[in-house]
């Protein structure tokens, strides 16, 4: 896998056209035996088919004026239509819920890697400019028309910064979502055995003791289900997010500097234009009201709610803390009793 994503297409080694007449001829037996060898050095069919689908726009090209904008993972917008407004849960959003709830403890990914995230507004600002780039100029070479759309070079953040601020502004503003059900603390872990030490003791144990606690009252277990979902998508993404990636956005700067100050007021993709805290203060209650339909009505009750998660994880911890040290104790006796002062 590539680390350097330059502004660029890649070679792949099917056109679209041959890649159609193999899922036309094949089963879907057939086609799972095939992927591997499809895909070749792809990570995955995700890549791979965008390789493709790029590879068929460049063919085009100059004969129909047609770019590529390769946009990282989007996020919500920072403020059109409105500041925060999203609605799906893909990329550092889910993950970002999952946290706000209280019910992921543990991710895995590279800590100090750069989290390369680009508000929506930001992505339909910029796609908008190089139509209007396209249109007005004349045919350019083929790698011109490829443009990234990504924050690394402008305003990189690694995921351990992310999460820190998300964290301080859940705890600042407490606008925790009506329904939470833990502690706001999500560890996140590159190495594999380490990950999976955490799985056991922060999802599996006491995902696994809620659920039967619902089954003796009669509900629907929902926990493991949750923490399945998360470690399938988090592991369909592990080869990405364990690793950085550095992208070329020359493209970009080219076609902000040329245009006029009217044009950049009107579709502004100036990533200087906002700070992280302010942009993920809105972020995270347009997630509460956009996506979640949690109305800000609800906050006084979601923080007497947090108020007794907290003084209900502090008498466990205390409890823990307290059969360790009799465990350690009694340990100790024992041994004493028995050894004496030989």
């Amino acid at each position: 896998m590539l680390s350097n994503i330059n502004e660029c297409f890649y070679d792949v080694d099917f056109s679209a056209e041959e890649l159609e007449r193999i899922v036309k001829f094949s089963d879907d037996d057939q086609l799972t035996a095939l992927t591997p060898r499809l895909i070749s050095k792809w990570e995955n069919t995700y890549s791979f088919t965008k390789a493709i689908a790029e590879k068929l726009v460049s063919a085009y090209y100059p004969y129909i004026p047609v770019a590529v904008a390769r946009p990282s993972i989007i996020t919500p917008t920072v403020s059109e239509p409105l500041a925060g407004w999203i609605d799906n849960m893909y990329g550092t959003t889910g993950v970002s819920i999952g946290c706000s709830f209280g019910i992921l403890k543990v991710w895995r990914c590279d800590p100090q890697a750069i989290n390369d995230m680009i508000p929506v507004d930001v992505v339909v600002n910029s796609i908008l400019s190089i139509g209007w780039y396209i249109s007005s100029n004349k045919p350019q070479p083929v790698d011109n028309i490829m443009f990234n759309l990504v924050s690394c070079k402008k305003k990189p953040l690694p995921t351990e910064k992310y999460m820190k601020i998300i964290k301080k502004i859940y705890l600042e503003d407490r606008t925790f979502p009506s329904l939470i059900m833990g502690t706001i603390n999500l560890s996140l872990v590159k190495n594999e055995m380490l990950f999976w030490f955490y799985i056991l003791f922060f999802h599996l144990i006491p995902g696994l003791l809620f659920d039967v606690g619902l089954r003796i009252f009669g509900q629907s277990p929902i926990l493991m289900r949750i923490y399945r979902k998360a470690y399938k998508t988090n592991n369909s993404f592990a080869s990405y997010i364990t690793k950085e990636f550095n992208f070329s956005d020359t493209n970009v700067d080219k076609l902000w500097n040329l245009m006029n100050p009217m044009d950049r007021k009107l579709f502004n993709f100036d990533q200087d234009s906002y700070t992280y805290t302010e942009y993920y203060r809105h972020a995270i209650r347009g997630v509460r009201v956009y996506l979640l339909k949690d109305p800000m009505e609800t906050v006084p009750q979601a923080r007497r709610r947090y108020k007794i998660i907290l003084y209900l994880n502090n008498i466990f911890k205390m409890a823990l803390y307290a059969a360790v040290g009799w465990f350690i104790a009694y340990t100790f006796l024992q041994w004493f009793s028995t050894n004496g002062l030989e």
